[in-house]
């Protein structure tokens, strides 16, 4: 006997809400998953850290304790967490909030001709994370003595070579994309 959901779940789902709608399944033993939830009582107080799909074996692989979550549970295949540190105006410090999308807007030198400067949109798109504030978990350190701030950015391993190479190579400042209608 496993237990399966009876519809389709995403990730930061609570367990006991998951098994209000769970179905019991009876599978062969050579069909059964490793670490398949055999009673409801196994992923109360857990949360998901991977989506789940109507009808398919869970796996207490798929849940994590609430302080388990965190940034890592939302990152997966390419995707980066990056740690982007600036002045005031450059991260919109105390705009920014976790789940919001930026763009990156720098300021590019042509390598050929130093007085061909350039205002490009080098990355669209990105996800906020984590804030100063710990919005998403903990906060993210900070000098007392310094005007930096940090913000934590999701973005393909792809993304963030562009992002290296803003931050190292001309001004650049991330923009608020628009929640309605993006």
């Amino acid at each position: 006997r496993v237990f399966v959901p009876s519809k389709d779940f995403g990730i930061g789902t609570s367990g006991s809400k998951i098994t209000g709608a769970m179905t019991v399944q009876v599978v062969k033993r050579d069909q059964l998953v490793p670490e398949a939830v055999t009673s409801p009582a196994q992923i109360r107080g857990l949360y998901l850290v991977q989506p789940v799909v109507k009808g398919e074996q869970q796996t207490l692989r798929r849940f994590a304790k609430a302080k388990e979550q965190g940034i890592r549970s939302q990152l997966a295949g390419k995707q980066r967490a990056v740690q982007v540190s600036g002045d005031t105006n450059q991260v919109l410090a105390g705009t920014l909030t976790p789940g919001d999308r930026v763009d990156v807007v720098a300021n590019i030198k042509n390598p050929q001709n130093n007085t061909d400067v350039r205002a490009v949109v080098v990355l669209r798109d990105l996800r906020v994370l984590q804030t100063e504030n710990g919005d998403a978990g903990a906060s993210i350190a900070k000098s007392e003595a310094s005007d930096q701030h940090a913000v934590l950015l999701g973005m393909t391993d792809e993304q963030s070579q562009r992002m290296l190479f803003a931050m190292r190579n001309g001004d650049w400042s991330l923009q608020l994309r628009p929640v309605k209608k993006p």
